[in-house]
């Protein structure tokens, strides 16, 4: 009478050595596909694994549309006394594995299956190149290899689990305010913490500039989505500098939903929660940036006491209104928001006559039209480098085609970046007032140049004691 598997676990540690050296997973199961034994196949995992099995209905261990058709092979080996095939797909380690089960007739009403990992042979087979199925920034499998996992699952229709779509929030912000190099970290630092979210037995895709998909053959999506929001909140709380969103949107498999509407409702979701974040995030990343400015170009915000100064005197000398005067304040504070996009690229020199340097303006302006809450400086940002004669940038702007507020602002900011960096001197102070008195004209609005200087001549007392 031939041994089945459990008479060789019977017989002691020299047969279950035997046993768990053999590279294929042998499984004895009952007609009601309830587990009976197993080795212990080292290529496959850990002992524990497998332990869990004996006793439990494969129902319970296996994905559906896999259990069904195990049950399905096994009542044909016990009516044909036939070996049966049966090729299928499980994720192990977050790994896709493919694998072919051979179906025994060992009595009347138990059956071994082989099982046998065939993932390499699966691969050599296949036209796509999978030595480049990789994501190279962040390690997530490509694009490519996710087409052909759908293939997969649309051909053996995945009943449990589901499939969730992560998209970066602003990420074409971070990229203009801080450059491709930081967006490229936001990315990986996504990447991270969906990552660390993850079971074994889940894949991971990254599909886009800023979008990864997340597959799950078992795990309720509800409950991967609550644990990822957890983490991302956790890591905005260590990190000061760069507010990290993602908007997520997931669907579970089901029977009679095809991938692609899975794919399509998962989808729509994701935008539908973005369409909330949007505003949210954008906020607090140029909330962020602005914060940041001091910080980061410490030289031009050395004396805010001097440039709060400036600003005050010359809207009372002019007579603004409180509105005009609370704008002028704030494009003291926001007017370089667009230079830490230069800053961030450490090869460039950072250098306020290069070409390059000329840009800031333009940066500025597109980062502050997204937010609602700085848009109305915007224009301002862009023109605040423009000169009385047409010689300033970017649009070379020509006398009164130039914003008032701007006109201004370009005297108090100039006087204020003459002192950066010098000897605040009673002689240095003589010199800054004749450069401005040269350039009335030229750089500046003559009718806004002469009152300025008379102020500034008139306080120069408080000035020095300011800048002292």
């Amino acid at each position: 009478m031939e041994k089945n598997l459990i008479d060789l676990h019977d017989e002691g540690t020299n047969a279950l050595i035997l046993l768990d050296l053999m590279p294929d997973l042998l499984l004895q199961i009952d007609t009601g596909g309830t587990c009976i034994a197993c080795n212990h196949p080292r290529a496959f995992g850990s002992t524990a694994m497998f332990d869990k099995y004996i006793g439990k209905n494969i129902k319970e261990i296996l994905p559906g549309y896999i259990a069904a058709g195990t049950l399905q092979m096994i009542g044909a080996v016990i009516a044909k006394d036939s070996i049966e095939i049966f090729n299928c797909h499980f994720v192990i380690k977050n790994e896709l594995k493919h694998f072919e089960a051979r179906f025994v007739k060992c009595s009347d009403d138990k059956v071994l299956v082989i099982v046998r990992d065939i993932t390499g042979k699966t691969k050599e087979n296949k036209k796509p190149d999978f030595s480049k199925i990789r994501d190279s920034l962040t390690n997530a499998f490509s694009r490519n290899y996710f087409d052909e996992v759908m293939t997969i699952i649309h051909t053996e229709k995945f009943d449990s689990g589901g499939l969730m779509i992560c998209d970066v929030d602003s990420l074409k912000l971070i990229n203009d305010s801080l450059g491709h190099r930081t967006g490229d970290k936001i990315i990986s630092t996504a990447a991270n913490i969906l990552r660390q979210c993850l079971t074994e037995n889940e894949l991971f895709f990254r599909i886009g500039g800023d979008e990864f998909v997340i597959i799950s053959q078992e795990r309720k999506m509800d409950i991967l989505y609550e644990k990822i929001k957890k983490n991302i909140e956790q890591h905005n709380e260590i990190e000061e500098d760069i507010y990290l969103s993602i908007s997520l949107g997931w669907q579970n498999f089901s029977n009679g939903k095809s991938v692609k509407n899975v794919f399509d409702d998962a989808d729509s979701n994701m935008y539908h929660e973005k369409f909330g974040n949007d505003n949210k995030v954008r906020e607090k990343i140029i909330g962020k940036l602005v914060a940041g400015l001091r910080d980061d170009y410490p030289i031009r915000y050395q004396n805010t006491e001097l440039l709060n100064y400036l600003t005050k005197m010359f809207s009372v000398k002019l007579n603004l209104s409180p509105h005009m005067t609370t704008r002028l304040y704030k494009l003291s504070v926001i007017h370089d928001i667009g230079i830490k996009n230069l800053l961030s690229k450490a090869s460039l020199p950072f250098d306020p006559e290069s070409i390059e340097f000329y840009r800031h303006c333009e940066i500025g302006f597109r980062i502050l039209n997204m937010s609602k809450k700085y848009s109305t400086l915007a224009n301002a940002v862009l023109k605040h480098h423009e000169n009385w004669n047409g010689s300033g940038y970017p649009l070379g702007l020509f006398k009164e085609e130039i914003p008032l507020e701007c006109r201004i602002f370009r005297l108090i900011d100039s006087f204020h970046g003459m002192f950066l960096n010098n000897d605040n001197d009673d002689l240095h102070y003589q010199a800054a007032i004749a450069k401005l008195q040269q350039n009335v004209g030229k750089i500046y609005d003559p009718a806004l140049a002469r009152p300025f200087v008379d102020m500034i001549k008139c306080n120069e007392d408080n000035i020095l004691d300011i800048l002292n």
